[in-house]
């Protein structure tokens, strides 16, 4: 029988953690999937609990407990290894894998190298995309002219993570970006040359490894793809409290 909470949690971690980062070791791997783990868990708030994290849900749904008897739930933000609960631990990353975000001097260093860097211009494309929008690496790979409106300056999401359908508003200068992007694609913005499908998520990741294996990655502190867009969203929020 097929479990959709398991199935979920499933897609989340392939998408922001396994697609995102190349694994040297075992060790790496635990490392990077910990840290996942534990930014999913103690830091990321959830629509579906309230905008609360899972452990402040975890720990709400507990004192509940206490006045009345509930029946045990194994909801969507638990991890589960092998039928039992990973003991979380509240502990405060802050620079550590998986939730990586670029300050400000490290972004100017970035928009400053990314014109002349070894990517291929697909992706300088791709990534460029990522900072205008605030989406994520896999939705702007994934993206279809038929889903593009120019003139209304949108994007529309079809298939996100949280499976809700979304519009994206689009900057004058993505707006210009695409008006010129459109005139070397067909029916994706950023197609394959072998499958003419959209380029995979994985792909940038590989490519980013082999810019710094072979010293020509942007000398600062380790970094992915995917840790643009939580840049773009962690500054939009900031503006927000102001």
């Amino acid at each position: 029988m097929d479990n959709a909470t398991v199935e979920s949690l499933n897609g989340r971690l392939r998408q922001e953690c396994l697609n995102e980062n190349w694994f040297m070791s075992l060790e790496d791997a635990r490392c990077k999937i910990e840290a996942w783990r534990i930014h999913y868990n103690q830091s990321r708030h959830h629509s579906a609990l309230g905008w609360m994290t899972p452990s402040e849900f975890a720990e709400k749904s507990a004192g509940c407990q206490n006045t009345q008897p509930q029946k045990p739930v194994i909801a969507d933000y638990e991890w589960i290894t092998y039928g039992e609960r990973v003991r979380q631990t509240r502990i405060k990353l802050t620079y550590g894998c998986g939730i990586r975000v670029l300050n400000e001097v490290e972004l100017r260093k970035f928009l400053k190298w990314l014109p002349s860097s070894a990517y291929i211009p697909k992706i300088k494309n791709v990534l460029r995309l990522t900072l205008w929008t605030g989406c994520r690496t896999g939705e702007v790979c994934d993206m279809a002219w038929e889903d593009v409106d120019l003139d209304k300056g949108t994007i529309h999401l079809r298939e996100t993570k949280t499976g809700v359908e979304r519009y994206v508003q689009l900057s004058t200068q993505a707006i210009d970006f695409l008006k010129v992007l459109r005139l070397n694609s067909d029916k994706y913005l950023f197609p394959s040359q072998a499958t003419k499908k959209p380029i995979q998520q994985k792909y940038l990741t590989e490519n980013s490894w082999r810019l710094r294996e072979s010293g020509q990655m942007l000398d600062i502190p380790h970094w992915t793809p995917h840790d643009l867009r939580r840049t773009v969203r962690t500054g939009l929020s900031r503006l927000q409290s102001k």
